[in-house]
């Protein structure tokens, strides 16, 4: 026997709305607790981030101790202990090697249209991408982004659709990783699990109100959520602290005069139909109270179908299903949990807004790049400090006098004065068993400090898996350019796994800028990349891309020096052979002359066409010819010439 389920059940799974029906439409407590509980399981991650950001830009000795039962760094407890906490910074070297390494393969986007006769589009979509990467200025924030995601192994980017600097285009943001928050639970190291991420906002009353207020009642209700923060001064204690995660806490800015506000995107759940319209092709989603449309359409076509004689199960009709829809939701919350503003993802990529990638990510852990090398740069630190104590300790020409020595009416200031200076002459009477004045010189004991210190640079080269050669350092004598090559290409090859990673979260955010423009470039407009060969200004038709899939790969830029030469190599080499002529050349090379070479050779071949056009006729027989007394003459030749 079928058990019943009542339509009010069926019809009301909805994630939505039950948590409207018990805080209602204007507040969700719930959610923000969430985000607080997830905020804190993070904390790790953000304490890692910052210590690895200390050492890596000189603060290395940051860390606590505890002292006679009191907290201090331990820069403070060397300072107490009458030392001098040296440093000598070699994580900022290392990772500006790395970080050089990966400047020096410039990349950029390639759309390439899954069906091949629609490779036009494809093109049409590259130029308009990349387009759009130079004014984001991308390889510059991904280099930094690169730089960050060694600190802390973690890398956020927002994609946003909105007016600014003078343009309506999708913009790029990077986010800061201390003030983002998503589900713990994640394990997917695709980050394809994710049900909820969100960041902080920490934004000026006039920008809350510009982004929020529909109204004057919406502009009213927000002044007074946030009361407190329209007559309130920059109150925060450090502004060059204001991002350090210890001063960070989840529901109070450090600058008391912005107003805080919570970005949050969750995964719901919705009953909805899936429709597939067999007259059209389409597949597509509905509500659904919306099924009696669906139903009324198929009537209407099956009554025009039997009409034309068509068998009822030849008639094309709208296909419909039931089915639990997975869709994301966006909330701007206030520390109150207010709801500013709410709705389904607006974006055609059906997804949220953000990109990030987690490094490694095995059981949901991060860990950095730089935290592999701190105990040896830790211990690099204390041995130069350690060798520093002692040659300050050490005896440097202490000299020993007897007070008998000392001449009748002077005094020891008087004398030490003397006998400290330059070319100073004492004139005294000595006394028998009297030693004269000695200096006393310690030679400090070889500890090895020299050679442990040599051991622990050699230690953070395989640590680091960056060697040598990678670091751009002079081989020894006898090394063979193959051998040094080899050598290079032998270091970069245990950072596959950070480059690879890295550009999987690159390919991330090309794929949602790319689907971003393809939404919301709805006219047409003039696409223009500087240094490309792209018959210069190109029209990007938005009716013509907007239906395609596509396929997204980063490959290297056109415009990475190696790339250029040995584009150029191989046209030149086609050039030689007869295969392409001069013109192809220069609009496919990159060549400095080439935009001028291409206008000469234009004007060379307009004028060349002129010449052509002139015949070439004796002046002497023109005149004759132009001459009226000679028309009789000239049609007796031409008569002869006929027979």
């Amino acid at each position: 026997m079928t058990k019943l389920i009542p339509l009010s059940r069926i019809s009301k799974v909805d994630s939505v709305q039950k948590r409207k029906n018990i805080w209602g439409d204007k507040r969700n407590p719930k959610l923000l607790e969430r985000c607080s509980r997830e905020w804190d399981n993070n904390r790790s991650q953000r304490e890692m981030r910052s210590r690895c950001k200390q050492y890596t830009y000189g603060d290395q000795w940051g860390d606590m101790v505890t002292y006679k039962g009191k907290q201090m760094t331990e820069k403070e407890y060397i300072k107490a202990q009458g030392n001098t906490p040296l440093v000598n910074n070699l994580i900022r070297g290392l990772v500006n090697k790395v970080v050089g390494v990966y400047g020096k393969n410039e990349t950029e986007p390639v759309c390439t249209a899954r069906d091949r006769r629609e490779q036009k589009a494809g093109e049409m979509m590259t130029i308009a991408l990349q387009c759009n990467w130079q004014i984001n200025k991308m390889q510059e924030l991904l280099t930094v982004g690169f730089e960050d995601f060694l600190n802390g192994a973690a890398i956020f980017m927002r994609e946003t659709f909105e007016y600014r600097n003078d343009m309506m285009d999708s913009w790029t943001d990077m986010c800061n990783p201390n003030y983002m928050f998503f589900d713990s639970p994640m394990r997917d190291p695709r980050h394809w699990d994710l049900s909820m991420i969100g960041e902080i906002h920490d934004i000026t009353l006039n920008e809350l109100t510009s982004k929020f207020a529909k109204s004057p009642q919406d502009y009213e209700a927000l002044v007074e959520l946030y009361a407190e923060k329209e007559n309130s001064q920059n109150g925060y204690i450090n502004i060059y602290k204001k991002h350090d995660s210890s001063r960070l806490t989840f529901y109070t800015p450090v600058d008391n005069s912005l107003c805080r506000v919570f970005e949050v995107w969750t995964k719901e759940a919705k009953a909805r139909y899936r429709c597939h319209d067999q007259l059209e092709g389409k597949l597509y989603k509905i509500e659904l109270d919306e099924i009696e449309n669906i139903n009324l359409e198929n009537k209407r076509r099956i009554e025009e179908g039997l009409k034309m004689g068509m068998p009822e199960n030849e008639i094309p009709i709208i296909k419909t299903t039931y089915f639990i829809d997975s869709y994301w939701y966006y909330q701007f919350l206030t520390p109150n949990a207010d709801i500013l503003d709410e709705g389904e993802t607006p974006y055609e990529h059906k997804s949220h807004p953000y990109s990030m990638k987690i490094y490694p990510f095995i059981d949901g852990e991060a860990h950095s790049f730089v935290c592999d090398v701190i105990d040896q740069q830790r211990y690099i630190n204390r041995m130069i400090t350690l060798n520093d104590f002692i040659l300050r300790t050490g005896a440097k020409g202490v000299s020993f006098i007897d007070q008998e020595m000392i001449p009748d009416g002077w005094t020891p200031e008087e004398f030490s004065e003397q006998y400290t200076s330059i070319d100073g002459v004492i004139f005294y009477k000595a006394k028998p068993g009297i030693t004269p004045p000695t200096q006393v010189y310690s030679n400090a004991k070889n500890l090895g400090i020299s050679e442990i210190i040599q051991l622990q640079m050699q230690m953070m080269d395989d640590v680091s898996s960056v060697h040598s050669a990678l670091q751009g350092k002079q081989p020894y004598s006898g090394t063979s350019a193959a051998l040094y090559a080899q050598q290079t290409a032998n270091s970069t090859t245990s950072l596959v796994n950070i480059f690879s990673r890295f550009t999987s979260f690159t390919e991330d955010v090309s794929i949602k800028k790319a689907k971003t423009i393809q939404q919301f470039y709805n006219e047409k407009r003039i696409i223009n990349i500087s240094g490309k060969n792209y018959e210069g200004v190109k029209l990007y038709d938005p009716e013509v891309t907007r239906d395609i899939q596509y396929d997204l790969s980063i490959k290297e830029s056109a415009s990475a020096p190696n790339y250029r030469m040995l584009a150029n190599d191989q046209l030149m080499e086609f050039w030689e052979k007869g295969a392409i002529t001069i013109e192809m050349l220069l609009e496919n090379g990159d060549f400095k002359f080439a935009d001028q070479l291409l206008q000469s050779l234009a004007v060379y071949k307009q004028e060349m066409q002129d010449t052509q056009q002139i015949p070439l006729i004796d002046p002497n027989i023109a005149g004759q010819v132009s001459d009226p007394a000679n028309t009789e003459n000239l049609d007796i030749a031409k008569s002869k010439l006929m027979k």
